[in-house]
């Protein structure tokens, strides 16, 4: 006896119901997961940029803080004019803004023709440009990221440095 096309089994569905349900629930946890994966990515890059950040600021703190402390050198009639960037005038404008609202720290006592002194200074000056907060960039690309490392790199090295001569002239 041969058989006809069988007919739509009614239990066709009871058999694979372990598959759907398997297969709905999987992909309604994956567009969950990625939702929350999305949410708490953010959330752990807004934490790391502050403290990243934060970082940055204590460095640039210390920097300020040190530029105020020095005595400014003479500068020399014979210097030609040249205009400053605006960054330059907010360096220069950071120490005596400063001097004015820390008046209780004293001045480091540093002859201005000593070529440790102009070093020391020179170390200062670099470290407020390296963390002036006003020229990194807040996207997150990989030259951005790459150019915070290396200059907060620099920066922390630098302020060592700085932290050492302040240690030998004091």
């Amino acid at each position: 006896t041969t058989a006809g096309p069988v007919a739509d089994d009614p239990f066709d569905s009871l058999l694979t119901i372990e598959d759907s349900l398997y297969t709905s629930s999987y992909d309604q946890g994956a567009r969950d997961g990625a939702r929350a994966g999305r949410i708490e990515g953010r959330v752990f890059g807004l934490e790391k940029g502050f403290e990243k950040f934060a970082a940055l600021g204590r460095l640039h703190g210390r920097a300020v803080v040190w530029g105020s402390r020095i005595i400014p050198s003479p500068v020399p009639s014979s210097t030609p004019s040249i205009t400053p960037t605006p960054s330059e005038i907010r360096v220069q404008r950071e120490p005596q803004i400063q001097r004015h609202l820390v008046p209780l720290l004293p001045p480091l006592s540093l002859s201005a023709q000593n070529t440790r002194t102009a070093r020391l200074r020179n170390n200062i000056v670099t470290l407020l440009h390296l963390t002036d907060p006003l020229t990194f960039s807040t996207l997150n690309t990989d030259d951005a990221v790459a150019d915070y490392d290396d200059r907060f790199k620099r920066a922390g090295a630098k302020c060592k440095i700085v932290q050492q001569a302040i240690a030998h002239t004091s």
